[in-house]
């Protein structure tokens, strides 16, 4: 189990450092993408979400885990708004609300996967 959960952390870390280095590029080193930027924004800070759970549940954190990591991922979304005009890119809004639903999604999808594997574990 602590290499499972230093793995999870591991990955948690190295994803949340892209996630920092992508989103302060200057506009004209970010790689172009041909979807919506707000559904990337979604599916990053899903991911973001997904993977900071699991490293909490492999840590051992049961009580508030999904409050623990919406809360951390609106932080950092915030966060990283505010700062990108540092970097000549804008801080908006829509984004933030766009990190704010992937980081939801991947709550409840973390909580149902958790209570799936709960009920189907050995008794």
């Amino acid at each position: 189990m602590r290499a499972l959960r230093h793995t999870a952390w591991v990955v948690t870390v190295l994803y949340w450092g892209l996630i920092c280095v992508l989103t302060h590029l200057s506009p004209r080193d970010v790689p172009h993408v041909s979807i919506n930027d707000k559904l990337v924004h979604f599916l990053m800070y899903g991911g973001f979400g997904f993977l900071l759970g699991l490293a909490l549940h492999f840590s051992g954190v049961r009580r508030w885990i999904f409050l623990l990591v919406l809360l951390i991922a609106l932080a950092y979304g915030a966060i990283d708004e505010w700062t990108q005009p540092i970097f000549g890119r804008t801080c908006d809004l829509f984004d933030w609300l766009a990190d704010a639903g992937g980081a939801l999604s991947a709550v409840a999808l973390l909580f149902l996967l958790l209570r799936i594997t709960r009920r189907s574990a050995p008794i």
